[in-house]
């Protein structure tokens, strides 16, 4: 099943709504000094009590993918348009 994310707004979406993160303050602190193990606390903490271990997993592994991406993105491990094209079309042959 496939997640929705909006990285804007911290809404996530799969099959159902989980409530909005407190976006702002919530943005700003991944990107700070939690460790691992506080953000995974808080990713948890945020979901609903009858959430299952397939969500869970489903969301940590978002999360996961997202601040990998954020990371490259800091070491300039990044793509211009033009090079992703370029990609996709070398994929599809």
């Amino acid at each position: 099943m496939a997640i929705i994310a909006n990285a804007t707004t911290g809404n996530v979406k799969k099959g159902k709504q989980y409530n909005q993160c407190k976006t702002d303050k919530k943005v700003s602190a991944m990107t700070t000094a939690m460790t691992i193990k506080d953000k995974v606390l808080d990713a948890v903490t945020e979901l609903p009590q009858n959430v299952d271990f397939e969500e869970i997993l489903e969301r940590l592994y978002f999360l996961y993918k997202v601040e990998t991406g954020l990371q490259q993105v800091q070491s300039g491990d990044t793509l211009t348009h033009s090079q992703a094209m370029l990609n996709l079309k070398a994929w599809h042959k």
